[in-house]
């Protein structure tokens, strides 16, 4: 029955967003066709919006019979009378007359405005049908398509503000997820979708104050829910007398039983029951010319409360009233609760006959809701008639009046044990059921965790490992160049060594200084390697360039071609971090290729990806440390075709930054000797 509330709260919003519909439409004549009639069907509808429920729909047929209207013209008819069935939870019809809509527009939307918002109106009103027939799978696939139309045309007014996420709010909503309703409802009250129509903005505010207080109530957390639905009492107490036409009046009275009628049922659940009844006494005269359904709720409570506290003549006098809504097949939930408030008042003044035909009643509904969540509830018809039986059997012996009274007192006992017992069941059935879903999406999320911890402790693992081999090749490498400068400190110590000498000391400690620093220098590019990409647009051929030219001066010294063949394509990445990826493989390339050699790079492009080729001739790799050229290991080191140092290093930095970016690099033999090293990389698509 709650559920149905927040519905409720989404079917007013839409009425009220109808009307603003309807006065916006006079903006928009001047684009539709000649054979519209934008002026006259506004006005029938909102004749027809004023008429009671019953003469709704055969006054805008009447009306519509008098003229040809046009398409859109059609579309404001079947989305009228869409609204009317859904006010009625009608909504098998009211999704009909949402397929219309939907069949209508579909073919126009490509004429623009006003055929392309009718378009997107219609799928989101063919969604709302079947959230209120709980086919939440359709309905999200009916708003996902209306969102992504509204998206494309960038039609954002204060017309869709309960597009898509107050829509999803009430879908989780009623199917039980209350938490990430509140945070749906929360959003949607931050955004304040109503631009300066102070209307909609009160009449949206005070609604979402009272969804808000809905799912905390729901959530068990009374003390919050309370706080929202004084908020929202005191807002509409702040803002009613700036609107005073008697529609409005109206609506103001409607939506002050609402929350009165929320919050009492918090009081109920805390205990503090005469603050309950006032506040449901409140609520049932301030909505007791309501057309819709919205007292009943509140006279159930009230009625419930009078049956506990043994008032039989109270809750009959109401019986009456609410009987006329038990008695319409789409409000179960209403008669539901007559049901069971017969049944009880029944019981309370003797009427056995009476309450036993009422708790039948009541389970054959409760039977019947049961079948069409689950198939499974087949078990409980071999107890049905049983019970029946037993009815039957007291309807038979009551002829005889010397056993009556024993025979409807056993039967009652029977009933009794046997209604506790299918309680029982039933509740532990629901339990059992419960207690596997959760068991199961615990199991599941048990197994993400332990398969997110194996490759986050498999990465570790790497990555110690990885650190091991550098920290040896570091030691072993830095021992050397060290080693050999402190030798020629203790040399130059003395005053004895001529000054040649000295120069050529001074010469070799410079060039082990130098090969330290590129040691050090490859370690801080590891470590920077592993941090964050900080991501930009940019050109990569303007990146390769600026490569090129910075490593010409080398590739110069040893009388070496550089050949660049550039292409027009734009990546999302971190420049500075590709920068070093481009000029280790470009300073590889000038390292390992003798005088005179050429260096050619080339840039492929596909609809997703680039691939950089830098190839040279040069001495190439031999096939022993092909496989491992990418990993860090000391035996891959070679020196350069001028003694150039190499640490083994540089490729495996290159590896870790390139598959940062969900790139690849890789390495294939030149055709005519030498080495060739691919990057290939992600476009950037707007």
């Amino acid at each position: 029955m709650v559920q149905n509330r927040v519905y409720q709260h989404f079917y007013y919003l839409w009425l009220l967003f109808s009307i603003v519909i309807i006065y916006s439409g006079c903006n928009q004549a001047s684009k539709l066709t000649k054979a519209e009639h934008p002026q006259l069907t506004d006005s029938i509808l909102i004749i027809a919006n004023g008429l009671p429920v019953s003469e709704k729909i055969r006054f805008i047929n009447s009306a519509y019979v008098k003229f040809t209207p046009g398409a859109d013209d059609r579309w404001k008819r079947y989305n009228f009378i869409r609204g009317v069935y859904s006010s009625q939870r009608e909504y098998l019809k009211a999704s009909d007359y949402a397929d219309s809509m939907i069949i209508l527009t579909a073919p126009l939307a490509k004429q623009g405005k006003p055929y392309s918002d009718d378009l997107i109106k219609s799928l989101f009103a063919k969604g709302d049908t079947q959230l209120g027939l709980n086919n939440f799978e359709s309905a999200i696939k009916y708003y996902d398509e209306a969102d992504d139309l509204e998206r494309i045309g960038a039609n954002k007014g204060p017309v869709h503000f309960f597009n898509y996420n107050i829509r999803l709010a009430t879908g989780f909503y009623q199917q039980g997820n209350y938490q990430q309703a509140l945070s749906y409802f929360k959003q949607v009250l931050e955004n304040k979708p109503y631009n300066n129509d102070a209307w909609l903005k009160f009449t949206f505010t005070q609604a979402q104050l009272d969804n808000i207080a809905l799912c905390f109530s729901a959530l068990n957390k009374p003390d919050s829910a309370l706080y929202y639905y004084d908020k929202a009492l005191k807002y509409i107490g702040q803002e009613q007398q700036k609107f005073t036409t008697t529609d409005q009046q109206r609506f103001i009275d409607l939506a002050k039983s609402v929350v009165y009628g929320n919050k009492a049922k918090v009081f109920l659940t805390v205990g503090r029951k005469a603050e309950a009844e006032q506040l449901l006494n409140k609520s049932v005269e301030l909505s007791k010319n309501d057309p819709g359904d919205e007292s009943i709720y509140s006279r159930e409570k009230l009625a419930a409360l009078y049956l506990e506290r043994h008032e039989t003549q109270k809750v009959s006098a109401m019986l009456d009233t609410l009987k006329m809504w038990a008695d319409k097949p789409q409000y179960a939930d209403h008669r539901m609760q007559y049901l069971k408030l017969l049944a009880g008042v029944s019981a309370q003044t003797g009427n056995f006959p009476k309450a036993y035909q009422a708790n039948q009643q009541l389970l054959l509904l409760n039977d019947s809701l049961a079948k069409q969540k689950s198939a499974n509830i087949q078990e409980n018809m071999g107890r049905l008639m049983a019970y029946n039986e037993k009815v039957s059997q007291i309807g038979r012996l009551q002829r005889d009046k010397t056993l009556s009274r024993f025979l409807l007192g056993g039967a009652m006992i029977v009933l009794l044990l046997s209604a506790f017992i299918l309680a029982l069941l039933w509740l532990n059935f629901r339990r059992s059921r419960s207690n596997v879903r959760q068991l199961k999406l615990l199991n599941d999320e048990i197994q993400i965790r332990n398969e997110d911890l194996g490759r986050a402790f498999t990465a570790l693992e790497r990555s110690y490992e990885a650190n091991a081999r550098i920290i040896q090749l570091v030691a072993h490498d830095l021992r050397s160049p060290i080693a050999a400068m402190r030798n020629f400190a203790q040399l130059l110590d003395g005053d004895t060594l001529p000054v040649v000498e000295r120069s050529n000391i001074t010469r070799l400690i410079n060039a082990d200084c130098a090969d330290a620093l590129s040691l050090i220098e490859d370690m801080l590019n590891n470590n920077a390697s592993g941090e964050l990409l900080l991501l930009e647009q940019f050109e990569l051929s303007d990146l390769l360039k600026q490569c090129i030219d910075r490593l010409l001066v080398k590739a110069h010294a040893k009388r070496q071609q550089v050949e660049f063949a550039p292409a027009q394509v734009i990546i999302n990445a971190d420049a500075e971090k590709l920068r070093r990826v481009f000029n280790n493989l470009l300073t590889n390339a000038i390292k390992f290729t003798g005088a005179k050699g050429m260096i050619k790079i080339d840039m492929h492009v596909t609809k997703t990806e680039v691939t950089v080729s830098i190839a040279d001739n040069g001495i190439g790799i031999p096939e022993d440390i092909q496989q491992k050229l990418f990993d860090i290991s000391a035996g891959i080191k070679r020196k350069g075709t001028s003694n150039e140092p190499s640490h083994g290093l540089g490729l495996f930095i290159c590896r870790q930054i390139v598959e940062a970016h969900k790139g690849k690099i890789w390495f294939s033999p030149g055709v005519d000797g030498g080495a060739v090293f691919n990057v290939t990389l992600r476009r950037y698509l707007a």
